[in-house]
């Protein structure tokens, strides 16, 4: 575990498809302090996620308790264990379309 400072560490990344790969880009990963907020109980605060979020179970708890300090209550989207296990924290479970019609 790093602690928080003003260092940045480089990341280099490259996307890639079949043959095709794309320019060698580079960003910058900063530590910062431990997400933490208060949940609101009179409205839905909530984080839409999508089929990248079908994670091991093993590694479920992880981003739900994440979500949990971040001061989320609601989710859309994610695998079912995940929805599931932020039910179990209080979550509420929303849907609406993806598109929206445009």
């Amino acid at each position: 575990e790093l602690a928080r400072s003003a260092k940045l560490y480089p990341l280099e990344y490259q996307l890639s498809e079949g043959n095709w790969k794309g320019e060698l880009k580079t960003l910058n990963l900063k530590v910062i302090s431990p997400l933490k907020g208060k949940r609101p109980s009179i409205f839905v605060s909530g984080v839409q996620l999508v089929h990248e979020f079908n994670l091991p179970e093993d590694k479920i708890t992880v981003i739900r308790d994440f979500l949990g300090r971040s001061g989320l209550n609601a989710i859309h989207g994610g695998s079912d264990l995940l929805r599931k296990s932020v039910k179990n924290i209080g979550f509420a479970r929303y849907a609406q379309p993806h598109v929206l019609g445009i």
